[in-house]
């Protein structure tokens, strides 16, 4: 989604589209967007990136004025937008008359971010090991409880097979059945003797879960031990 603006500097009235404020779940022309006004429509903790992002291109020393900010909504959630805008008319002298720009809606997005940082935390963070296995069975990442267990770097075993880890003291049909139930069920769960970097062997809780495109198509396994 997105809306237009534009704010005359001289008479210092600023103009939005009606798509812009029913982003906000306004009905149009219900916004107040006088100038003065702005920072009650501005996050207080993003006031101050937007205010010096406007400031750096009229004094001319960005091309756009582009960031990022949370608009307050009509029932008083905020939503993130995305501004990018420019200086249109000028006077003789270059002095800036007119600004014009967008506000895109990406909250979406920033809510996609946000999800994959505490993602990631987690997967750095976790007291588990776990390991990120493709399609091919090769492991594209270990996280640092995975080292600690196993001895081994992520260097050391990333683009390898998850069989680095075997200890040999399982019989084929182990192996069959768990990946006959991951095949079936996208789900397996039990316990595993595995061997560490040096020699030592250790019994484990394993869980491994498929991961499926939309087309149904198996993309990764994620284990966790």
């Amino acid at each position: 989604e997105q809306g237009f603006w534009e704010w005359d500097l001289q008479q210092q009235r600023m103009q939005v589209s009606a798509r812009f404020e029913t982003m906000l779940g306004y009905q149009p022309g219900e916004m107040d967007v006088r100038p003065d006004n702005w920072p009650q429509l501005v996050h207080p903790e993003d006031f101050a990136a937007v205010h010096q992002s406007l400031e750096q291109h009229l004094q001319g020393l960005a091309p756009l004025h582009e960031v990022e900010f949370r608009a307050r909504c009509k029932d008083g959630c905020w939503r993130w937008v995305l501004t990018r805008g420019k200086v249109v008319t000028r006077t003789p002298d270059g002095a800036p008359l007119q600004l014009a720009g967008t506000h895109s809606d990406i909250q979406q997005r920033r809510h996609n971010e946000e999800t994959l940082r505490l993602a990631e935390l987690m997967f750095a963070g976790s007291y588990d090991g776990m390991m990120l296995v493709d399609a091919e069975n090769r492991i594209i990442r270990v996280n640092p409880a995975f080292c600690r267990i196993t001895g081994y770097s992520a260097a050391e075993v990333e683009g390898k097979s998850p069989r680095i880890l075997s200890s040999g003291l399982h019989e084929k049909g182990f192996y069959q059945q768990m990946w006959h139930q991951l095949q079936q069920h996208g789900f397996w769960r039990g316990e595993i003797i595995n061997k560490r970097k040096d020699g030592t062997v250790y019994t484990e809780m394993l869980s491994i879960s498929v991961v499926r495109d939309a087309d149904g198509k198996i993309r990764q396994y994620i284990g966790i031990f």
